[in-house]
């Protein structure tokens, strides 16, 4: 992860999405700052007038170059609306717990720091 990728700020990190950078580049920043914590990404799909959802690729490309603020207190439901609006993808992020990884969704308004110090918790 290079220095231009990565934006330090008091309270956690900016990542900065450059042209082509991929979901692994991202998904590795945010893990390496909240390590009992994991986003994931995926493409809304209408079929039929269903929506569903489709994982992406760790290889998807992002193209557009933006700032995405994970900072440690802001909540998860602020980094996935942030990353809906900016680049019009789903962000599910997933906290530790012992051999599984769960869905924060009940957790949502929890800062980041909380919910990676909860996974932590839970894996001592």
């Amino acid at each position: 992860m290079g220095a231009q990728n990565k934006v330090k700020s008091d309270n956690g990190v900016k990542i900065l999405v450059n042209n082509g950078r991929t979901l692994s580049d991202i998904k590795m920043d945010f893990q390496q700052r909240y390590p009992f914590l994991k986003i994931e990404f995926f493409l809304s799909k209408r079929s039929d007038g269903v929506a569903r959802r489709e994982k992406l690729a760790d290889d998807y490309k992002l193209k557009k170059p933006v700032l995405i603020n994970m900072a440690t207190d802001r909540s998860v439901a602020d980094v996935k609306k942030d990353i809906l609006e900016k680049f019009e993808l789903i962000a599910l992020v997933y906290r530790k717990s012992g051999n599984v990884w769960v869905e924060t969704s009940h957790t949502d308004h929890w800062p980041l720091e909380q919910q990676n110090s909860e996974g932590e918790q839970m894996n001592e």
